[in-house]
């Protein structure tokens, strides 16, 4: 509807006349302008116009002098907070500034999906990754042609409140065309039996939170050596004291990352 929304007031005015140009008007303003043309000239600053033939949800600027796209017509869409202001009860599914969709599970709200992820060069005795959020329920370590200078196998350590090196229950097993080889641990969950100062390391080791402060481990890795294929696949588990806010990749032996990247992808 797209009446006039000022009423005359210039006299003659009949009691009929009146109420057909009232009721117009509260059909224009309730149904937000709703039609195929612009009403610029019947409306004013911050009015909303429901433009029909666009399908576009618009809203006029502070200057009464263009219209701005807020929306879809007629989509749902998600609520947007500042995360100093999630709200604590449920109100559906919103969206967080700068973090993404977020959903109510019962006590509060998470996010859907994936959070973050980030790249770091492997260099060092260890690439750690910090700030886990409390909410985590997969963390993917990537490796991308990471090596180091010697030849202890690469494995994992997590951290609550500090890093854990014991309780681990850890098997990796290493099939190559030569043979195999196998390596257990209780300090770490390694993703590989041993190392080598020339291995090239590509895959994936995928961390489970199974419940509580549970984790379950399994992984991947293929080793570039272009001289013999070597496929290392590994698994394991770990209780944690508390809620996990570390992910370690470091090397058994104390060697040194000299090449390649490690990633972290977090998923709530």
């Amino acid at each position: 509807m797209q009446a006039a929304t000022q009423l005359p007031t210039a006299p003659p005015l009949s009691g009929a006349d009146l109420v057909t140009k009232v009721n117009a008007a509260l059909q224009t303003l309730g149904t937000n302008f709703a039609g195929p043309d612009d009403p610029a000239a019947i409306a004013w600053a911050f009015s909303t116009w429901a433009d029909t033939a666009n399908m576009l949800l618009k809203r006029r600027n502070a200057a009464n002098s263009a219209w701005v796209v807020e929306a879809t017509l007629l989509r749902r869409h998600l609520p947007v907070y500042p995360e100093a202001e999630i709200p604590l009860t449920d109100m559906g599914d919103i969206h967080v500034t700068g973090l993404g969709p977020y959903r109510w599970n019962g006590e509060y709200y998470e996010p859907i999906g994936i959070h973050f992820s980030f790249v770091a060069p492997a260099s060092g005795i260890a690439v750690e990754f910090t700030n886990i959020p409390s909410w985590a329920k997969r963390i993917t370590v990537e490796l991308f042609g990471a090596s180091t200078n010697g030849t202890g196998p690469v494995a994992i350590q997590l951290g609550a409140g500090g890093i854990v090196s014991t309780g681990y229950v850890s098997q990796a097993a290493t099939v190559q065309a030569s043979g195999s080889g196998a390596n257990y641990a209780s300090n770490a969950l390694l993703i590989e039996d041993s190392g080598g100062a020339s291995f090239a390391r590509y895959g994936t080791a995928v961390l489970t939170r199974e419940e509580g402060n549970r984790w379950i481990m399994n992984s991947t890795i293929a080793v570039d050596l272009h001289t013999v294929a070597r496929v290392s696949m590994a698994a394991g588990a770990v209780i944690l004291p508390a809620i996990i806010d570390t992910v370690r990749v470091t090397n058994m032996s104390a060697n040194i990352f000299d090449a390649g990247s490690i990633g972290i992808l977090v998923e709530g």
